[in-house]
C-alpha cells in the first residue's frame, strides 16, 4: 500500500515536552498517533539548553534537562508510541478531507488532525560577524573563559544568568542592554551583586569584529569593546512550518489558540512555547497544553466517527 495515501488520525510536529505529552496521551487513548521531530533527538530546548538540574518541574528538582528527556523518551517507548526523528515538516496545508504535511525529504504525510509543537529558537542578532558569537551554552567548558573579556548581549533572565555564571568562573563580563534590565528579580539581584560584571545600558551592537575568532564588539555608538567571546541572549522566536491557510497570530508572532489548543485553522492545534509569552514558558505548562490538546483531538475524532 502507498503509505502517502494513508490518513493518520493525529500527527504531532515537534518532539519537545508539549509534543511528547500529546503523543503519550493520544496514543494511550487509542488514537492513531505519529510524532515527528526535525532534529535527530527528541526533547527540543530542554535537551539542547538545560544542563543544570530542573528547578521548577514538580518531582524533578535534581535532574538535568538531558536526563529528563531520557525519562520522557523511555516513557514513550514503554508505551510503544510511534515517533520519527530527523523528519522536518516544511508545510502544512488544509485539504478538503485532510491535512497535508510536506516534509523536507519531499514526501507527504496526511492527517485528520495535527498539533504544532515546534517551540521557539534563540533569536538572531542579525549583525555582521554574528557567526563569531558563541553557539553553545556558557555552562559547557566554562573554565576556558577564566580571565577573558566576555560580552553578553541581552537583558533578560538568560542573559543575566549567563553573566553571573561567567563572572563567577573568573571572566571579565560586560552585559549590553538596548534599554533596561528585563530579568526577573532573582536573576537581576544576583547580577547586580556579582563582582566582575559591567552593565552598559542604552547600547546596541553594530557588528562583531574578527577574522577566524572574535576580537571586538563594535557598538552603534562607535565604541569598540575588546572581547574574546560574545554570547547573544536576546530572547527566542517562534518556529513554524509554512501553514496554509495562514494561522491567526499575536503581534509578537505567537500562535493564537483557544483554551483547548485549537488554532484558527480547522484541524490544526498548537501547544507549548509557540503559543505562550516568555513568562509562561515552563516545561509543566507545555506538558499540560499537550495533554489538553490531545484530549480535544480525541473528542473531535470520536464525534466525527459517531456522525458518520
Amino acid at each position: 500500500m502507498d503509505q502517502s495515501r494513508i490518513i493518520r488520525d493525529f500527527v504531532i510536529i515537534g518532539g519537545g515536552p508539549a509534543g511528547m505529552s500529546a503523543a503519550l496521551v493520544a496514543a494511550g487513548n487509542g488514537v492513531d498517533t505519529l510524532l515527528l521531530e526535525g532534529a535527530e533527538q527528541l526533547g527540543g530546548q530542554v535537551f539542547r539548553q538545560i544542563d543544570d538540574p530542573v528547578p521548577d518541574l514538580l518531582g524533578h528538582f535534581t535532574i538535568s534537562g538531558k536526563d529528563l528527556v531520557k525519562k520522557f523518551v523511555a516513557h514513550l517507548q514503554q508505551q510503544q508510541v510511534e515517533y520519527r526523528t530527523g523528519v522536518r515538516v516544511l508545510r502544512v496545508s488544509q485539504q478538503p478531507t485532510h491535512l497535508a504535511l510536506r516534509t523536507g525529504e519531499g514526501g507527504e504525510i496526511r492527517a485528520r488532525r495535527a498539533l504544532l509543537a515546534t517551540g521557539a529558537a534563540p533569536r538572531a542578532l542579525k549583525a555582521p560577524g554574528e557567526y563569531l558569537a558563541e553557539s553553545g551554552s556558557a555552562r559547557k567548558d566554562i573554565e576556558r573563559f577564566r580571565g577573558k573579556r566576555v560580552v553578553i548581549v541581552g537583558g533578560g533572565d538568560e542573559a543575566a544568568e549567563t553573566a553571573v555564571r561567567l563572572a563567577e568562573a573568573g571572566a571579565q563580563v560586560q552585559i549590553l542592554l538596548r534599554a533596561e534590565l528585563r530579568a526577573r528579580r532573582r536573576f537581576r539581584s544576583r547580577l547586580l551583586e556579582t563582582p566582575g560584571i559591567d552593565v552598559l545600558a542604552g547600547e546596541q551592537v553594530a557588528a562583531l569584529v574578527g577574522k577566524e575568532r572574535l576580537e571586538a564588539v563594535k557598538l552603534i555608538s562607535g565604541k569598540l569593546l575588546t572581547a574574546e567571546a560574545c554570547f547573544i541572549r536576546i530572547g527566542v522566536e517562534v518556529q513554524l512550518p509554512e501553514i496554509h491557510p495562514p494561522l491567526a497570530r499575536h503581534p509578537d508572532g505567537r500562535v493564537l489558540v483557544d483554551e483547548t489548543g485549537r488554532t484558527s485553522v480547522k484541524g490544526i492545534f498548537a501547544a507549548g512555547d509557540l503559543t505562550v509569552p516568555p513568562e509562561r514558558r515552563y516545561i509543566s505548562v507545555a506538558i499540560g497544553q499537550g495533554t489538553v490538546a490531545a484530549r480535544m483531538v480525541e473528542a473531535e475524532l470520536e464525534e466525527e466517527e459517531q456522525g458518520q
